[in-house]
């Protein structure tokens, strides 16, 4: 019996790099390290300066902000779209959250496992050289494909 969420998470990641990557039988083994998560408008995903969060993350729909404190205030970086992965930095360098994720409207969220997402950086070369190539270009979420050029 097909399990419905998770060939619609296939579905949706298929079209994004650096899933658009991966095989058909990968993409349906990435997912079994992703959990889906909803947050409402005003929740915190992450803080800046926050460790030990095991995951990245993936919006599917909705709105999230990525800030930085200037000061007293908080000054916008970025803004999600749908494809968008982001948390991934602390990820790969073990360090601190440098930002904090704010959701802005009820959105939807794919959070990818640490180990799983660490296996892929690790066993496929084109995967990896994706996030190396985006962050070594200083771009806070990787939303070009810059391994190919």
């Amino acid at each position: 019996m097909p399990n419905v969420i998770v060939d619609r998470v296939v579905y949706f990641l298929k079209d994004f790099p650096p899933f658009s990557y991966l095989n058909e039988e990968e993409q349906i083994h990435i997912d079994s390290g992703i959990t889906v998560k909803f947050f409402r408008a005003g929740e915190v995903i992450f803080t800046e300066g926050m460790t030990g969060l095991v995951a990245c993350f993936v919006l599917h729909k909705g709105n999230v902000k990525l800030l930085k404190k200037t000061g007293t205030d908080q000054q916008l970086i970025d803004q999600c779209e749908p494809g968008d992965i982001f948390g991934v930095r602390s990820l790969l360098s073990g360090n601190p959250y440098v930002m904090t994720a704010s959701v802005e409207e009820e959105s939807l969220l794919y959070a990818i496992d640490r180990n799983v997402f660490d296996h892929y950086c690790k066993s496929h070369q084109e995967f990896a050289l994706y996030f190396a190539c985006g962050y070594a270009s200083g771009q806070v979420i990787v939303r070009e494909d810059k391994s190919e050029t």
